[in-house]
């Protein structure tokens, strides 16, 4: 949009319009009530029940979250209690320097549909307690197991970094994956809801791994801070994502010839997080071998996945567009709208201009909102609509009335 254009372009239309074009309606897409030609304030409401409250916190969750949190604590008070609480504080302010890095790109990469806070810090606990936690007793168990057996055969450091870990590591988190995930089928859009969600557990598992890795060897903190949280802060993220973009990728672009198909698909990304983690461990026994394989196989890694998200991100921007269309043929949305939701600069804007009037609150919702039902549509597309997602999105519909009521009102003084 052109400098000259006012900024009251970039408010929410008042009122709903009627599909005068005669088109054929799209059976996805509800046409507007003859109601909402009226004045938004006698616009009717739906009373919202469990299954489309998205962003409410289920008791499930709440349940893991609990026995999440315990365990991070309870591994916080071990760690201080064998490296000394010393030690304990300064492995944890160590670790939030590349924890601030990764968070700070994956949360931007969230940013056209914000995910629930509660599931953010979910996957962050699962990864930082239960995967943390569980991961340290497998390792050890299986470690003095292969010692046991093999004796001075195998060397047991080498083969638990290298096989036993990879597997381990990515299993738990993994698993953690798959069940938030799968718990969210019917909500879930676009790979990147993979890549974010996944990427914010394996992070939880960083931060508390890196806290061990600075606790237990003071001595050589900075060389151990320098390769973790400077030259490797996303190796986690990144091998975990793999598992995370499978999944979804099953769930909302496979047809129903397909129905089944992450079953197959979850064992692939997870596999391939295996490797790419036993690959990273193989390359950091010898100085020559890291500085080598981080350069040839490690960087370039990482640039491509950066990439990858950037190519993502930029097609979920044009997910959300093409969503939109059948909307605003349908009435529910004005032409000058669509930019509000999908125009970087014009959603600054809108939000601008928002806050003048002390609503910054309701346009974010707004924006994010329309997002979700035009993603929900590009999803049903490849899939089908299901009653669960029809009902989802006839949900997401009231709440759009509702915040246009909001913004349309007068602001108070």
């Amino acid at each position: 949009m052109g400098s000259t254009e006012s900024i009251a372009d970039y408010r929410v239309s008042e009122h709903y319009r009627v599909n005068t074009l005669r088109e054929q309606p799209d059976p996805m897409v509800p046409s507007p009530h003859l109601t909402q030609m009226a004045n938004l304030n006698q616009l009717p409401t739906v009373k919202l029940n469990d299954s489309v409250r998205s962003r409410s916190l289920p008791r499930w969750a709440l349940i893991v979250l609990i026995l999440a949190a315990a365990l991070l604590v309870a591994l916080l008070v071990l760690i201080a209690v064998l490296y000394y609480p010393r030690n304990a504080v300064i492995g944890f302010l160590a670790s939030l320097l590349p924890l601030a890095i990764v968070m700070s790109v994956l949360l931007v990469m969230n940013r056209w549909v914000p995910q629930p806070l509660w599931l953010l810090l979910l996957a962050f606990l699962w990864g930082a307690g239960i995967a943390t936690s569980v991961s340290l007793a497998g390792n050890t168990g299986f470690t003095l197991l292969v010692a046991k057996s093999f004796g001075t055969l195998v060397n047991p450091e080498i083969f638990s970094a290298t096989l036993i870990a990879p597997f381990v590591e990515e299993t738990l988190k993994g698993l953690g994956v798959l069940l938030i995930l799968i718990a969210r089928r019917s909500r879930l859009n676009s790979p990147l809801e993979g890549i974010v969600i996944a990427g914010i557990l394996a992070e939880g598992f960083a931060f508390t791994e890196n806290i061990i890795y600075f606790a237990r060897s003071p001595e050589s903190l900075l060389g151990t801070f320098f390769a973790r949280a400077l030259l490797s802060p996303f190796a986690h993220t990144i091998f975990t994502s793999l598992t995370g973009v499978a999944i979804v990728l099953a769930i909302t672009r496979m047809n129903d010839k397909h129905r089944f198909a992450v079953l197959w698909a979850a064992p692939i990304g997870w596999g391939s997080a295996v490797c790419l983690h036993a690959l990273w461990n193989t390359m950091s026994f010898s100085t020559l071998g890291f500085v080598f394989g981080y350069a040839l196989i490690a960087f370039p890694i990482f640039l491509f996945w950066l990439v990858m998200n950037l190519v993502v991100s930029a097609q979920q921007r044009n997910w959300i567009a093409s969503g939109l269309r059948p909307y605003v043929k349908a009435g529910w949305f004005a032409e000058s709208e669509v930019p509000m939701v999908t125009d970087p600069r014009v959603r600054r804007q809108a939000r601008s201009l928002a806050r003048r009037d002390g609503k910054t609150k309701a346009m974010r919702a707004f924006q994010n909102i329309a997002a979700e039902i035009s993603l929900n549509y590009v999803t049903a597309r490849y899939i089908g609509l299901s009653e669960d997602r029809s009902n989802y999105i006839q949900g997401l519909l009231s709440q759009l009335g509702e915040t246009r009521n909001k913004l349309a009102a007068p602001r108070r003084l």
